[in-house]
């Protein structure tokens, strides 16, 4: 018996030959260097824990956080579940001026209503500096001279949201209504309206809801790869954009980092959607047939500006804090547009 399974038997012999044989190839891939007298039947190998860097949780904890808030950002501007249900191929971005004062001039506002203060409707605007829609209602409340108070919603989280039944702005409150979708805010406010500027959404003519619908599915999804159409571009517009809108500066400090790389992707990413090769051209050539059609009256229907002109000049607006609206003036004439009704 002792033949062989004793300490010296054939057994034993050919059982350490074989684990010795493993063992060296396990080093030889491991590198690990350790004397055959350490070798046991009981024992088994295992790699050793390599020291890890105190520096490498840090740092992905940071680079977590970061791709974490861009994300978030972009979930919250620039997605596409954010266009009003009423249009298509819409997105609910980007910007405004950080101002808060009335500057539509005095010459070209709307007369005002002969109702009297005692029946003024009680407004009250949930808006975010970087949504267009919310641009857009401001300024039909500037030119109707409606008053109306502004609550800033915070970009990320809208907590200020909570009291409305809608989860994105705009919210404009008429009275303890609630309207979420801009068109139908614009056409709730012509109740509180002179009639001479009133405006009936079954009677406007066709070439005001041709503009009305232009300016939803093709000049709003625009924005974003023109205010991106480079990297450096994509910085300072969201530059900007971190700047007007509500953030702590956690999102500040996070965002700043991959914001502008996510901009520049979205931009790109609605650009192939639209299916055109330059979005500047496309914009420029926008413009012109707008200004074909207002042709030499001061406004699309003649001496006052309509629902079309406040939307239009609404999304210029939009665009002046960037860099694109230099090469606006200088490839368009729209300017001369802009400057005579809106001062």
């Amino acid at each position: 018996m002792n033949r062989w399974f004793g300490n010296n038997s054939r057994v034993h012999r050919l059982g350490s030959k074989l684990l010795q044989v493993f063992t060296n190839n396990y080093n030889k891939n491991y590198n690990i260097h350790r004397p055959p007298s350490t070798y046991s039947y009981f024992q088994p190998l295992r790699k050793p824990t390599q020291p890890r860097s105190k520096r490498w949780p840090l740092f992905l904890l940071l680079a977590g956080a970061t791709s974490g808030s861009s994300l978030w950002l972009g979930k919250t501007i620039f997605a596409e579940s954010n266009m009003e249900e009423s249009t298509e191929n819409v997105w609910n971005v980007l910007a405004d001026e950080n101002n808060d004062h009335k500057d539509l001039s005095p010459s070209v506002l709307a007369p005002r209503s002969s109702t009297s203060s005692s029946s003024s409707p009680t407004l009250v605007l949930f808006e975010m500096e970087s949504c267009p829609y919310c641009k857009r209602i401001r300024v039909a409340l500037d030119y109707y001279r409606l008053p109306y108070s502004c609550v800033p919603v915070t970009a990320i989280g809208r907590k200020e949201l909570r009291t409305t039944n809608f989860s994105k702005v705009p919210v404009l409150v008429v009275n303890g209504m609630e309207y979420n979708n801009s068109f139908a805010a614009l056409w709730k406010i012509q109740e509180f309206v002179s009639a001479d500027v009133r405006e009936d959404e079954r009677t406007i003519p066709a070439i005001e809801r041709k503009w009305l619908y232009r300016v939803d599915d093709r000049w709003i999804p625009l924005i974003t790869p023109n205010i991106a159409h480079t990297l450096s571009e994509s910085y300072q517009s969201m530059k900007y954009l971190l700047s007007v809108d509500r953030y702590s500066w956690y999102e500040r400090w996070s965002v700043n980092w991959l914001g502008p790389f996510f901009l520049y992707a979205m931009g790109k990413k609605r650009k192939w959607s639209l299916g055109i090769k330059d979005e500047r051209q496309e914009l420029f050539q926008q413009i012109e047939e707008w200004m074909a059609d207002v042709g030499d009256n001061l406004f699309l229907l003649g001496e006052r500006p309509c629902l079309a002109d406040l939307c239009v000049f609404a999304f210029l607006k939009t665009l002046q804090p960037f860099d694109v609206m230099t090469d606006i003036k200088a490839h368009t004439n729209v300017m001369s547009w802009f400057h005579v009704p809106f001062g």
